[in-house]
């Protein structure tokens, strides 16, 4: 972790659970969580956020559904070069 702190003593144990059950993958969506304040989000949103980012592109990979990734997936698809027209068109 970041600075060498373990992220059950920057965030309560029902913040985490609901960052692992919500997976939020954008600033918004951490902000909709609470536990989450703007000073947090602002030390600590970049290293939460991109552990979940990590782990739902590890795990779509790998095959696994991951409820919630779709627009996730598509974006990354998108960045990297892919045509919005060949893109799927399925939601989670």
């Amino acid at each position: 972790m970041q600075q060498g702190i373990p992220p059950y003593t920057l965030f309560s144990d029902l913040t985490l659970q609901q960052m692992a059950d919500g997976r939020p993958l954008s600033d918004a969506e951490m902000l909709e969580i609470p536990g989450v304040s703007e000073r947090k989000l602002q030390l600590y949103g970049d290293a939460f956020v991109g552990e979940i980012r990590s782990f739902v592109l590890e795990k779509t990979q790998a095959g696994e559904k991951i409820t919630g990734s779709t627009y996730f997936l598509s974006y990354d698809l998108f960045k990297r070069g892919h045509s919005l027209k060949l893109l799927p068109n399925n939601a989670d």
